[in-house]
């Protein structure tokens, strides 16, 4: 799971702004505020350019979205998948689950 923890961001409301958090400890991955959310998920997307995944919240704190880009070094290989199960849902799936195993 280090891999995915190293990688992982959060995209979330704070006040009137929305930021990129890093998954360990929910530290601030950017210094900056972003004054929309598109804004916040563009500079995300460039944090994960060598591989990464981010979860998008809502402003009422759920996750809406996942996106990701893979990487070589997550050692993952191709899933065969039914049809009825959308590769975005895998994604919010685990998301939720590294949101709830933060430490």
């Amino acid at each position: 799971m280090g891999e995915f923890m190293k990688n992982y961001y959060t995209i979330v409301k704070s006040g009137a702004d929305w930021r990129i958090l890093s998954a360990k400890n929910e530290k601030i991955a950017t210094s900056q505020n972003y004054r929309t959310q598109k804004d916040a998920i563009e500079a995300a997307r460039n944090l994960i350019k060598n591989g990464g995944i981010v979860s998008i919240h809502s402003a009422d704190g759920k996750i809406r979205d996942v996106i990701s880009q893979n990487s070589e070094n997550w050692n993952i290989k191709r899933a065969n998948t039914s049809n009825r199960i959308a590769k975005k849902e895998i994604f919010k799936i685990l998301a939720d689950n590294i949101e709830k195993n933060k430490a």
